[in-house]
């Protein structure tokens, strides 16, 4: 776990720091990275951050140009005021700076490519994370305590999620972005979450525990499970599983279940495959077990969505979507398209009869004819 100093020595340490930045300019402090290259990053004092704040990409100071690299620590730490962060594309660093701040939404430059551990930690307003394209790991403790965050996505370029990273979220829906690479995983990630969570897990998972030892159980609380068609291996699943639905043409390995999850848990399996997975451990043991149609084979349908569509003909359009990774799938799971965001709105051509629309963590299916 992260210890926490005693807030009496914050306040000193902060009190003591009351200089600790090297100028100010439009009531945003810096701290010099470098005079030769002429870099620097964000820094802050205790709560002094409020509204609406732009970072920008560049920053003048008597008469020089310094670039704007990194989000320093403490940034924003307790901002309890503050509206939104604009983050600017030169940012490639945001070390640990947002903990306990008021922030419900990040918007993540692909820019950046290194995020420090505990930076999101304690945000119990946050709602949403679009996290960049190039980084590789989400760190430990990076979400604790984020008691509003509900949907969770977990994008195909990060390759390992470390200790207690998503720790008392208050977590609806997990999303495993479909993906070849193996996702690394601490145990611990998803601990102390509520119950009744949907999983959609769409890469093999390769899990650790608390001594570096490889483990499968990595998942608790889940009522819901969709798996990608990358996937070979599903883990042990926790938490009173009612329904697997199951997008791999083939069978993947999965642990034995007990006799009443053989009984009660509905399984759905691509169109044209039933015969194999009734041939198979540990599927050939379930007594509700079915190939999806056309219709049936989206109910990866699992989120409500913040977003609103509209189709005509071929064309499908998707409102709400600005700063969002907008998916195209067919009806068996497989991305067909991604789309083209202009002033919000994605726009989608297919010839497709069922699609799924999937914005972030959060999916619907559409019928267009």
């Amino acid at each position: 776990m992260k210890y926490k100093l005693p807030i009496i020595l914050l306040l000193l340490f902060f009190s003591f720091n009351a200089s600790a930045y090297d100028f100010k300019v439009d009531n945003i402090y810096y701290n010099v990275l470098s005079l030769e290259k002429m870099i620097v990053e964000t820094t802050g004092m205790l709560n002094n951050y409020s509204g609406d704040v732009v970072i920008p990409e560049t920053v003048e100071y008597k008469g020089r140009t310094f670039k704007v690299v990194a989000i320093g620590d403490a940034t924003f730490y307790r901002c309890a005021d503050l509206n939104s962060v604009t983050i600017p594309s030169s940012i490639t660093i945001i070390k640990d700076a947002f903990e306990g701040c008021s922030l419900e939404e990040i918007i993540m430059p692909n820019s950046v490519e290194e995020i420090a551990p505990g930076l999101f930690m304690d945000c119990t307003k946050l709602k949403y994370i679009k996290w960049s394209e190039n980084i590789k790991e989400i760190p430990r403790y990076a979400c604790m305590g984020c008691s509003s965050l509900k949907n969770v996505t977990i994008p195909s370029n990060i390759m390992s999620v470390d200790e207690s990273a998503f720790y008392k979220c208050g977590i609806e829906h997990i999303e495993i972005e479909d993906g070849e690479n193996i996702l690394k995983m601490h145990t611990g990630v998803f601990s102390q979450v509520v119950e009744n969570i949907s999983l959609h897990l769409g890469r093999n998972i390769e899990a650790f525990d608390y001594n570096g030892t490889s483990t499968q159980k990595v998942f608790w609380g889940i009522k819901k499970l969709s798996v990608g068609p990358n996937v070979t291996q599903i883990p042990v699943i926790n938490g009173g599983l009612d329904s697997i639905t199951l997008y791999c043409t083939n069978p993947p390995k999965a642990p034995s279940y007990s006799y009443s999850g053989y009984m009660d848990i509905k399984v759905l399996v691509p169109k044209g495959t039933l015969s194999i997975y009734k041939s198979v451990e540990p599927w050939k043991n379930f007594w509700d077990i079915s190939e999806m149609d056309d219709i049936t084979g989206i109910n990866k349908t699992i989120v409500k969505a913040p977003f609103s569509v509209m189709t005509n003909g071929n064309t499908v359009w998707v409102k709400g979507t600005e700063h969002s990774k907008v998916l195209l799938y067919n009806a068996l799971g497989i991305l067909i398209d991604k789309g083209k965001i202009n002033g919000g709105v994605a726009t989608f051509s297919t010839n497709e009869n069922f699609v799924m629309v999937k914005v972030d963590g959060c999916t619907t299916k559409v019928l267009l004819r």
